[in-house]
């Protein structure tokens, strides 16, 4: 794994994850 494929796989994960939260908080703010 180089550099680039590491750092796309950070990029691909953080907006996983932020795509996750907003709308779990959206869900519970409703």
């Amino acid at each position: 794994m180089n550099y680039i494929d590491l750092a796309l796989l950070v990029v691909v994960v953080a907006f996983g994850i932020r795509g996750f939260y907003h709308g779990f908080v959206s869900e519970v703010a409703g």
